[in-house]
């Protein structure tokens, strides 16, 4: 009994023993391990490689099916599977896509065997991570896809060989048509049965060189095309290392027009005596040692001077610059004996040089007559002020001067050989319509074309230029025009004028209506039967029409300094005036009104401010606009406050008052010509709308600022600044009046 309780004590320890050292293996193994149930698949335990692996806790395994921990999602797929497994009692996964509880995507070998326990039936799992390998592997035949994509689209052919016994393995395209062979018939053939290294002893030497030195390079290898056509080849073959196996790589390209061009070239070289140009050769010690019949009737004193000549002068540096670089032909211009000669300088050997010689006198001066000519005509261009174009038949631009590029903010490099029509774009201004096939008319015709009046040129950046000129046909010789001149100027000032009169004209029309409509009215009255015995009517219509005269007159000024203004002819003649005084005496004509309304006026002087380089011309205007507005607009009782100060190097002027002020939605356009608000037009209701319009444009154009604060019902602030340097210069036709 007692031997009976020993043994099954030591089959328990042994027991105990064998439990620990897989449990060891099971927690400690480098990949992930899940135990499941035979019948059911729920998990019974898993180890802490996959714990880790997939991101989930042990309880999250257990108790749950395979497929609900981020393996075999498909459930109903997956339990197809684990039927296989329970039949079968094996799977393997190659391959498996998993999710981790972190949401990131890992590829899995998965392996699944039952065995049996004492308790039962068990189902292990062993999950390894494959992504790096599969991310390799990827790279590999991504790289493996770019390298055939190479291999096949070479512009030379391309061998792969066996190393060690040198049987074709691959061979691309350009090869195939190179040589007119079959793939099939270049496969699992060497590479001397197929056209290339015919003498088979020769040829595997100079195989066992690549073996042994892993490179070997021929500049000119004679092959045989399938067709027997002689081709001549430069052949470079490199060994490498492929997954571990040594191949060898042949690029073959063809040079066969190359070898041909060299053949001429020495055939040509073999017959100086025979050339009408001047040859000769040399050695760096031995000077000159052959002159051809042609040099030799050229410059007969060379036999006497020898390496003096100018012919052969500075050989020595051109023995050193040959022979120091890869150049083989130097090229020199020298003139003798009043000829001039383009010297190909070839070199031999280190120490021989021969020179040929071509007369090109001639050439030299046609090039100087063209460059004569180039620079005349280039001359001329740069002098006139218009833009140039000159196009072909075709309609491309082969001359671009520099007006033109100005005006098309295109350069004559981007320019030369367009179609005109995407440079020169012409359109016209009242309709937008493009002139696009103004050339093609012109051509056609045979004839000069003038620009529309109102025509547009829009420049590179989008800019519309006004412009105005003509396009004249480029007559051939007995038959059509073989192109077209464009002459084009700048034409806004021309442009600009006639705007401006054609607003000038509507603006006169629209503004005088009403006061001469008033002296027409009052003049008929007059005239009537009815008021001829009322000398109080009579003298009170005589009162309107004086009215309606003085502010017609007013008006006339007014229209003339807004053309004067817009055309630019008006002048700024600055000097030294005192604004207090200008001011002054302005106040002075608007006293009886202020007066009248009880109006509060301030005034604020500083006397710093009495002694300013301005126009006093404009400046009364700028009070007389400002102050007028400002008593006008406010009512009864308000206040009417006029400061001028120095301050931080400019003169300020400020006009203030209590009056109706300017609403918000006007704020933007009061500086506008002809605008007027609704608030003030029931207080005047015979205003312009061009005070301030005016004003505005004399502070800009002499070198000022105004800007103004207002709100409804409150009032307005105008403020007028100068540098104290003074009002801007200008010269012009005419005053602002």
């Amino acid at each position: 009994m007692l031997g009976d309780f020993f043994k099954k004590k030591q089959e328990v320890n042994t027991l105990e023993s064998s439990e620990n050292r897989y449990r060891r293996i099971f927690e400690a193994a480098q990949d992930g391990i899940l135990l499941l149930d035979f019948q059911s698949g729920k998990i019974i335990d898993v180890n802490k490689f996959l714990i880790d692996m997939l991101g989930y806790t042990k309880d999250e395994f257990l108790t749950k099916h395979v497929w609900e921990v981020g393996l075999f999602k498909n459930e109903d797929e997956q339990k197809e599977n684990f039927a296989i497994l329970q039949e079968k009692g094996y799977v393997r996964f190659e391959n498996l896509p998993l999710e981790t509880k972190d949401g990131r995507h890992i590829n899995v070998e998965f392996v699944a065997n039952a065995y049996k326990e004492a308790a039962g039936t068990v189902i292990q799992c062993n999950i390894r991570d494959i992504t790096d390998r599969v991310k390799l592997e990827e790279t590999y035949k991504i790289s493996e896809l770019r390298y055939r994509r190479l291999f096949e689209t070479a512009q030379d052919g391309i061998l792969i060989l066996d190393f060690s016994t040198g049987l074709i393995t691959d061979v691309n395209k350009f090869l195939i048509d190179m040589l007119g062979f079959t793939k099939e018939e270049l496969l699992t053939k060497h590479l001397w049965e197929v056209g290339l290294f015919k003498n088979e002893a020769e040829q595997k030497e100079n195989f066992n060189t690549i073996q042994e030195k892993g490179y070997v390079r021929f500049e000119n290898l004679p092959l045989e095309t399938k067709d027997r056509k002689p081709i001549n080849v430069e052949f470079v073959a490199n060994s490498y290392q492929v997954n571990g196996t040594t191949v060898i790589q042949c690029n073959i390209r063809d040079i066969t027009d190359r070898v041909k061009a060299e053949i001429k070239v020495k055939w040509l070289a073999s017959f100086p005596d025979q050339d009408t140009s001047p040859i000769l050769e040399m050695e760096r010690e031995a000077g000159i040692t052959y002159v051809n019949p042609v040099a030799a009737a050229l410059f007969p004193e060379i036999g006497d001077l020898k390496m003096s000549h100018p012919y052969v002068n500075e050989s020595e540096k051109y023995f050193r610059e040959l022979n120091d670089t890869d150049k083989r032909v130097e090229r020199r211009e020298i003139q003798i004996n009043g000829r001039w000669y383009l010297q190909d300088i070839k070199f031999i050997s280190p120490d021989r040089l021969r020179i040929y010689g071509h007369d090109i006198t001639d050439l030299k001066n046609i090039e100087y007559k063209l460059a004569s000519g180039k620079s005349f005509n280039d001359a001329i261009l740069a002098s006139v002020d218009e833009a140039v174009i000159v196009c072909d038949k075709g309609g491309k631009i082969n001359l671009f001067n520099k007006i033109a590029e100005k005006l098309s903010g295109v350069s004559a490099i981007e320019a030369i050989g367009v179609q005109y029509n995407e440079i020169l774009k012409l359109v016209r201004e009242s309709d937008g319509a493009i002139y696009s096939e103004f050339a093609s008319k012109v051509i056609a015709e045979n004839r000069v074309i003038r620009l529309e009046k109102q025509t547009l040129l829009v420049n590179k950046n989008g800019t519309k230029t006004p412009v105005a000129g003509s396009a004249s046909p480029i007559p051939g010789i007995g038959g059509p025009a073989y192109g077209c001149v464009f002459a084009i100027y700048d034409a806004t000032r021309e442009h600009d004028i006639d705007k401006a009169k054609t607003e000038f004209v509507s603006l006169a029309s629209h503004q005088m209506r009403t006061p001469l409509t008033a002296i027409n009215w009052y003049s008929e009255l007059l005239q009537s039967v009815k008021y001829l015995a009322s000398v109080e009517k009579r003298g009170q219509f005589a009162q309107e029409i004086n009215i309606a005269s003085k502010r017609m007159s007013a008006l006339v000024n007014s229209l003339l300094n807004v053309s004067r203004l817009e055309m630019g002819t008006f002048t700024i003649e600055p000097k030294m005036v005192n604004p207090v005084e200008i001011a002054k005496l302005n106040l002075e004509t608007l006293r009886l009104q202020i007066e009248n309304k009880h109006l509060t006026l301030k005034e604020e002087y500083d006397p710093n401010a009495n002694s300013f380089p301005g126009d006093p011309n404009l400046l009364e205007i700028i009070f007389q606009n400002l102050l007028t507005n400002a008593v006008k607009y406010t009512p009864v009782g308000g206040d009417v406050t006029l400061a001028i100060k120095r301050e931080n190097g400019l003169l300020n002027i400020i006009v203030s008052d209590t009056g109706v002020g300017i609403p918000q939605k006007d704020q933007d356009k009061i500086f506008e010509k002809l605008f007027r608000s609704d608030n003030v037009k029931s207080i005047d209701p015979g205003g312009s709308g061009l005070g301030l319009y005016i004003i505005h444009e004399i502070v800009k154009n002499s070198g000022g600022n105004i800007r103004f604060e207002s709100e409804e019902g409150k009032g307005s602030t105008f403020y007028v600044t100068f540098p104290m340097t003074g009002m801007v210069k200008k010269k012009g036709d005419n005053k602002i009046i």
